[in-house]
């Protein structure tokens, strides 16, 4: 058939084949083209970790056969696996250790699309970790061994993420650095206590770390779990060996770390479970840093619980605050605000004996100061050590310093100060006198030891400074009455300069105790009077009338709120706002304001005195007589009760009372003894506070006359 027949036939007339088209194919070929190549991407990722997973697996499940009843994580199953990248091994049934177990995260290989994103994230945020091959060995012991062991942590790591594997591991985070010589530069120790690398570290694992220094992340021996506890009960201490490298697929770094995993679990356990005791003053400090942790633990827990019973405390409360009605709920809002300002008094109270508590510890502070530190006692007994017996004298020639004992100027440097050391170490070793005589023998043990102290104080900056500052001014002596070291020659102060030093600091201590007072009062009197201002500022129509009224007064419909004073009643006391926001207490503890009666007679003297005009309460109109009677009613009777009682409630304002303090009151009574001697001088003469004067007994004269100096009253014609 021509090109030109098929061309014009009609589609209806061609076969299948002929009407199907590549080009109509095109996005379905390409997706099929991507699906096979990521499945084949993916097979060949899987199949590449699983090869690199079980290089390791089979290397060391020989030798764990040999030392373990069940090897696998089931009878018939060696190796759990939980994806692609992450294999797990178990061993258990063992003398001394209870389980070993090796957890393998490899790289998603076998998802190229998430390995090369987390390749470059990795590179550009430091928080994402690069993709590696990482191996975790666990060595767990049983309880029983693990509690024979003293509780310890000491690891091995490298040096350039040391800082990753602290946040990553939380018992390497209560670690601090050291650095030995014993490791390759790459290496350093992280423990609790420097003393603790003479103790775990041996030759063999040194050898061990060098041969595998390029695949070793950590060795560690820990008593605490990798991931920080949140319960009381995960602090509890259990031995552990946690072995982290990278994999490798490489046959010889192979052999390498299985000859490692093997020496661990054939001969280090055994030897560290025989090692592992510490002196007394190590433990001290590891079990200081295991008290801090169980505290902040415990912090943690009781701020967790604290929180969760306010939280039901408030559901409680808002239950029970919706059952009241509107008048229970205003009293139980007033009881806890009187409850808060019990509480804020009391706060105060204890602020104030602070204060006494910081003038005793900075008196005890200064009687520390006053004695000599353990260092300079230290140098004081060695220099006192050294003397010969007829010296008695510190500025005798024949006194001996710690220079002239190792023979050196006193301004020697680092290394004439080695030097001279050495030489003398060599010279009185006592070694060189092994066959002597005993007296010799020890005569140059004695030398021997001297110079290792004197040296040894030199080579500290701070110890040195004290040992030249007493060369050059002098040493302390022993006292044997007082048993301590006091300086003689030194002029002492005179009793009068002591006494007026005392004097002096126990007024500027009473003036700063009046100005505390007085501020911490003005605060309370500012918070009440913000709290009182506010209240009366919010009071809303239907609270203006406080308690039901006698029948002759009435509730004013339409009050002035801008002009009329304010009744406020706050923490059990009686307020009175004025227009201008001035506020005036009512100072009479026989008015109860939960009392209504009490307080429907107060507020009728208040209306019955004429100087105020509540808001929300009015006198009733009455008629001419009711007008006339209470008139006469009060030209009769004056009541003052009101006005005696109401102070102005402000801020304190006045000045220092001098006549208070501890000083000047003594020398106020002197002067008022000089001046009036033929009277009694007492306490409440001399103080700030006003008194009633009492009427003079002499007789006023009559009006007008006028009294001579002899005696004779003069009387005026005029009346």
């Amino acid at each position: 058939m021509s090109v030109e027949e098929i061309v014009n036939r009609s589609p209806i007339d061609m076969t299948f084949w002929e009407r199907l088209q590549s080009n109509d194919w095109r996005l379905e070929i390409g997706a099929l083209i991507f699906i096979t190549g990521y499945v084949v991407l993916y097979q060949i990722g899987a199949s590449y970790n699983k090869k690199l997973a079980y290089s390791f697996i089979d290397a060391v499940v020989p030798n764990l056969k040999e030392n373990f009843y069940q090897v696998g994580v089931a009878p018939n199953q060696l190796v759990a696996k939980d994806n692609e990248q992450s294999y797990t091994l178990y061993a258990t049934g063992r003398t001394k250790l209870d389980s070993v177990t090796a957890k393998i995260q490899l790289q998603p290989r076998q998802n190229l699309f998430m390995w090369i994103m987390e390749s470059i994230l990795s590179f550009f945020i430091e928080s994402v970790a690069t993709p590696e091959d990482v191996a975790t060995v666990t060595f767990e012991f049983d309880q029983e061994t693990s509690d024979s062991f003293d509780n310890f942590i000491w690891a091995i790591v490298t040096k350039d993420k040391m800082d990753r594997y602290r946040n990553e591991n939380y018992f390497l985070s209560l670690t601090k650095t050291s650095e030995a010589s014993k490791l390759s530069n790459q290496f350093v120790f992280m423990n609790e206590v420097p003393e603790m690398n003479d103790i775990l570290y041996t030759k063999k694992l040194g050898d061990f770390i060098k041969a595998n220094s390029s695949l070793i992340k950590y060795f560690a021996i820990t008593d605490q779990q990798a991931i920080k506890p949140e319960k009381i009960a995960e602090l509890r201490p259990k031995t552990t060996f946690v072995l982290s490298f990278k994999l490798t697929s490489q046959h010889e770094q192979v052999e390498n770390i299985k000859n490692f995993f093997n020496y661990i679990l054939n001969d280090y356990v055994d030897l560290v479970s025989n090692r592992a005791t510490f002196r007394p003053e190590l433990l001290r400090k590891v079990k200081k840093t295991r008290e801090t942790e169980y505290s902040k633990v415990k912090k943690v827990l009781d701020d967790a619980k604290r929180e969760e019973l306010a939280n039901k405390k408030l559901e409680e409360e808002k239950a029970l605050r919706a059952a009241m009605t509107p008048q229970q709920q205003q009293k139980l809002a007033k009881r806890q605000q009187e409850r808060k300002q019990r509480k804020q008094l009391n706060r105060q109270k204890r602020s104030k004996m602070r204060i006494y508590h910081i003038f005793h510890i900075l008196f005890l502070i200064n009687v520390v100061w006053s004695y000599f530190s353990p260092a300079q006692l230290e140098i004081l007994d060695l220099h006192h050590k050294i003397q010969p017996k007829n010296v008695k004298d510190n500025h005798s020639p024949e006194i001996r310093s710690f220079y002239s004992i190792l023979s050196v100027p006193p301004n020697v440097g680092d290394d004439g100060l080695e030097k001279a050391y050495k030489k003398l170490t060599r010279k009185w070793h006592p070694d060189k006198f092994a066959r002597k005589d005993p007296k010799t023998r020890k005569q140059a043990e004695r030398k021997y030891e001297t110079i290792t102290l004197v040296v040894n104080i030199l080579r500290d900056v701070e110890r040195r400074k004290n040992y030249d500052y007493f060369l050059k001014n002098g040493f302390p002596v022993w006292d044997e009455q007082r048993h301590l070291y006091v300086f003689k020659n030194r002029s002492k102060p005179s009793f009068k300069i002591i006494i007026a030093f005392l004097l002096t600091i126990l007024t500027l201590g009473q003036i700063g105790l009046q100005k505390l007072n007085k501020n911490q009062k003005n605060k309370r009197i500012q918070k009440i009077l913000r709290d009182v201002r506010w209240k009366a500022d919010n009071q809303q129509q239907e609270n203006t009338k406080v308690m039901e009224l006698p029948d002759d007064f009435a509730i004013n419909e339409t009050p002035i709120y801008s002009t009329d004073d304010k009744l406020v009643t706050y923490c059990g006391k009686v307020f009175i706002v004025k227009p201008d926001k001035s506020v005036l207490l009512y100072d009479d503890d026989s008015l109860d304001p939960e009392d209504e009666a009490s307080m429907n007679e107060f507020i009728k003297k208040i209306l019955d005195s004429g100087y105020f005009n509540l808001r929300g309460f009015q006198k009733k109109q009455m008629n001419r007589r009711e007008r006339r009677s209470e008139k006469k009613q009060e030209e009769t009777s004056i009541n003052n009760d009101i006005m005696e009682h109401l102070v102005q409630f402000k801020e304190d304002d006045s000045q220092l009372e001098f006549s208070k303090l501890l000083v000047f009151r003594p020398i106020l009574l002197i002067l008022s003894y000089f001046i009036r001697k033929d009277e009694k001088i007492t306490d409440s003469d001399v103080s700030d506070s006003p008194k009633k004067s009492e009427p003079s007994k002499r007789q006023i004269p009559e009006a007008g006359s006028i009294t001579l100096p002899n005696g004779t009253v003069l009387h005026s014609r005029k009346k």
